[in-house]
């Protein structure tokens, strides 16, 4: 990595590792003070139904013991099994609040949540995708479709601590769009100044980016050699290059702070193309 230590920096990336300091708040002030709230896991009266049942079928099955130890036991198992997962989602996030210069995530039973402002966030890897499926009578005749979403926000902070959520929040794709929009406005400016003032490279784990091009597995590609990046319908961004054995190509889903790489490749003058 010679290239990229000549062309180092003594200053720091204002996304490196420190220290934050924690602050808690009850959950009503969060809800009092949040901008948008996101409703997840099971409701209570959902769950209360779900425990009832299999609480149900937990002693069916004990009492069935006698009769047919093997029909028992698996009932009992059955019901054992989903009790600790109606239990588990119990405990899973049940929102999450965004407030304006911070977020929380509350975790059921407790009086308090975190509240971590937008600053202290490092990374972000966003998975939103839906595919569809198409079914056909004869190969050809459509009969109907069905979509499958996936989704999944992964938060690291600058104190090494990783957050997840997934598209069991409702309105998931809102909720990945407030967390981009609000990472990147705080993010913009300090990572700007440190590329293109300062002469950093900020890591986006798969290259690092400079104000003189792309660092990509310890070698540096100028932007001279570089004729623009393309987006195609997978997500797929790629750097395109007159070698097409040197054209970089990454998944936006392994990307942290993907928007905030479109905004410094604009800053930088990177000429977006059409994917062929």
């Amino acid at each position: 990595m010679t290239e990229l230590l000549e062309l180092g920096t003594a200053a720091s990336s204002p996304l490196t590792h420190r220290v934050i300091q924690s602050r808690f708040a009850s959950v009503d002030d969060a809800v009092g003070d949040s901008i948008k709230i996101y409703h997840g896991g099971c409701s209570k009266r959902m769950a209360g139904g779900a425990l009832l049942a299999l609480v149900v079928l937990f002693f069916a099955g004990y009492n069935l013991l006698h009769v047919h130890s093997m029909r028992g036991a698996g009932l009992m198992l059955i019901g054992a099994t989903g009790i600790a997962y109606v239990v588990y989602e119990l405990r899973r996030n049940k929102r999450v609040f965004i407030l304006d210069d911070s977020f929380a995530m509350e975790r059921r039973f407790r009086s308090e949540v975190e509240l971590i402002k937008w600053t202290d966030v490092t990374k972000l890897y966003c998975l939103d995708r839906t595919t569809t499926t198409r079914f056909y009578v004869l190969g050809f005749i459509p009969v109907g479709s069905s979509n499958y979403h996936q989704g999944r926000l992964t938060i690291v902070l600058v104190d090494g601590r990783r957050l997840v959520i997934t598209n069991r929040v409702r309105n998931f794709s809102d909720l990945a769009n407030q967390f981009i929009f609000r990472t990147t406005a705080v993010q913009l400016k300090p990572c700007a100044q440190y590329v293109l003032q300062e002469g950093g490279t900020l890591d986006f784990d798969k290259f690092g980016l400079a104000s003189n091009g792309l660092v990509h597995k310890g070698k540096l590609i100028n932007w001279d050699d570089i004729q623009g990046v393309s987006l195609n319908q997978r997500n797929v961004l790629s750097f395109r290059t007159p070698s097409r054995w040197r054209r970089p190509r990454f998944s936006l889903e392994t990307i942290p702070n993907a928007s905030l790489l479109f905004e410094l490749l604009s800053m930088l003058g990177v000429q977006w193309l059409q994917e062929s």
